[in-house]
């Protein structure tokens, strides 16, 4: 398959879909063509690095990938449509502290070329949080750009490690209720330590404490971030343990 036209990658995408076995050469049909991913994969991460420079904020992990034959054949099984239209054939992560700087972030990339933002912060997707960009080059191939808090992070390793143990539909609201009982209040939990910790970077810009006497505005918010961080901690450290559970 040298030449991959719309068509015959929805067809591709139909055989992987509907063959209980795949053949060998659609398997070798598909990482041609999800090689093809691998430049605007390069570019995307340039311009999380280029925005962070700018932004000035640090990026406390980055990773990228190009999505495995197994995570593609199962999105196709839940029902996404065309093999054509999947948006995270390639995608990138960048992990920074505080919701802050995901603005930031978002706000950089503003002059990339965009296809498609999807903020699931305050409407979440089964549980989990973060800021989705969709990033197409000149040829039409899109990357898909997850930009998570901390938090957020811990969560959606949470909910990965879950579904390794208990069932693999547990990421996508399955499985047993009582663990989707525990992913969804954990999940509203780091979603309040995230609220506050904006607040708190906000109520710092603004000096609204005591603006005559800076030196006690600065002690007190150092006294709440640090109490604040104490929690994030101890969130991290539940999710942690929970993970590590075995079936409930």
């Amino acid at each position: 398959m040298s030449e991959f036209s719309k068509a015959g990658i929805d067809r591709l995408g139909k055989r992987l879909r509907d063959s209980e076995t795949p053949d060998p050469a659609d398997v070798a049909a598909y990482i041609e063509w999800s090689a093809t991913f691998e430049e605007p994969l390069r570019i995307t991460l340039e311009c999380v690095e280029a925005a962070s420079e700018k932004a000035r904020v640090s990026l406390n992990e980055k990773t990228s990938r190009i999505k495995q034959l197994y995570s593609i054949v199962a999105k196709l099984r839940r029902g996404h449509p065309r093999l054509s239209s999947i948006d995270d054939i390639a995608g990138c992560r960048a992990v920074v502290q505080r919701e802050n700087d995901v603005n930031a972030l978002v706000l950089q990339l503003a002059t990339a070329p965009i296809k498609r933002v999807r903020d699931y912060r305050i409407r979440d997707r089964n549980g989990y949080r973060a800021v989705h960009l969709t990033i197409a080059d000149e040829s039409g191939r899109a990357t898909e750009l997850q930009l998570r808090t901390e938090i957020q992070h811990v969560w959606a390793g949470l909910s990965e490690r879950r579904a390794a143990v208990v069932d693999h539909a547990v990421k996508y609201g399955g499985g047993p209720p009582e663990e989707q009982e525990v992913l969804m209040g954990l999940s509203t939990a780091g979603r309040v330590l995230d609220l506050r910790q904006a607040e708190l970077d906000s109520r710092r810009e603004r000096g609204e404490l005591w603006p005559h006497e800076p030196e006690l505005t600065d002690q007190a918010l150092m006294e709440e971030q640090r109490a604040l961080r104490s929690e994030i901690e101890q969130f991290t450290g539940i999710c942690d343990w929970y993970a590590g559970r075995g079936r409930m």
